[in-house]
């Protein structure tokens, strides 16, 4: 048998996760971690460093597989 990517066990382990799962003081902390998350992304989606970066990686789009390495 194969043992499952570091990666997609992370996934399964995160998609096992629910409310009832977790400690009250975890959910807190998720909620103000993606709120944090979501600010950061909508708030810098329109500096000119991201625009040019997603202009620069729009040349690759669909150019084959990708992996996640160390993430």
């Amino acid at each position: 048998a194969t043992q499952p990517s570091r990666t997609r066990a992370l996934a399964e382990l995160a998609l096992a996760w629910t409310p009832d799962t977790l400690q009250p003081h975890d959910v807190t902390q998720l909620q103000r971690l993606l709120l944090d998350y979501f600010g950061v992304t909508f708030g810098g989606a329109d500096r000119p460093w991201v625009t040019a970066l997603h202009t620069w990686a729009k040349a690759f789009r669909g150019t084959g597989r990708a992996r996640i390495v160390a993430s």
